[in-house]
């Protein structure tokens, strides 16, 4: 259960934008840093997602952006694994998770641990999901927006992924938009979660359960 101190951690409109102003300065110091100064993600996922990751891989590489994509898998890296996420944390622009079925709670953990680090240091947190594969229970605490995605694009130019990729998710929510479209600003209306974040939905009755509480939404 979400605690009502929570309350007292609400930052104003003014507050979140310094911050995004300050990540994007930060991050920027570190493109230099990245293969051929190219713009990294950081995508936080189940090893067992491939689905998600090409979906993401179809999107980077190519376009405006040129971003690559950094995975992570613990299978054959070098311990402490959590050295290694840091190092690669602090070189991206932001973090993209894939919200999909995970296999245990090793996972969830894992996967929680990244989203605090990337918390932590100011990270957009853009969250990923595919509305047919909505069955993932673990909270996500901090997030930027929740984007839900179909399974393959058929085209790379489709909003907002596009948008989203090319800057390598490092704009403000409320900054991406293409001819009139634009993602939606939203507050969970679970009493005990009142998380704030944006929102692009594909279901077509506009349902979803909110990532930080997992109660189940309806965009109205």
């Amino acid at each position: 259960m979400l605690s009502k101190d929570n309350d007292k951690m609400k930052i104003s409109q003014q507050e979140m934008d310094h911050i995004f102003y300050l990540n994007r300065q930060l991050t920027k110091l570190k493109v230099a840093q990245n293969e051929g100064g190219r713009k990294q993600i950081f995508v936080s996922h189940s090893r067992k997602d491939q689905e998600g990751k090409d979906f993401i891989n179809s999107l980077t590489g190519t376009g405006p952006g040129n971003v690559k994509a950094f995975y992570y898998s613990f299978e054959g890296e070098t311990p402490p694994h959590s050295t290694r996420l840091k190092e690669e944390m602090v070189k991206s622009m932001s973090v993209f998770l894939l919200k999909s079925s995970i296999e245990n709670s090793w996972t969830a953990s894992w996967i929680n641990y990244e989203v605090g680090l990337a918390h932590g240091i100011g990270k957009n947190i853009w969250v990923f999901e595919n509305p047919r594969n909505n069955n993932a229970s673990f909270p996500i605490p901090y997030v930027t927006a929740y984007i839900q995605r179909p399974e393959r694009l058929e085209r790379r130019d489709v909003f907002p992924y596009n948008k989203i990729i090319d800057v390598a998710g490092m704009s403000n929510p409320k900054d991406i938009s293409e001819n009139g479209q634009e993602l939606t600003e939203f507050t969970c209306t679970n009493e005990e979660c009142k998380a704030k974040y944006f929102i692009w939905l594909i279901d077509v009755n506009k349902k979803f359960r909110c990532p930080v509480c997992g109660k189940e939404m309806v965009l109205k």
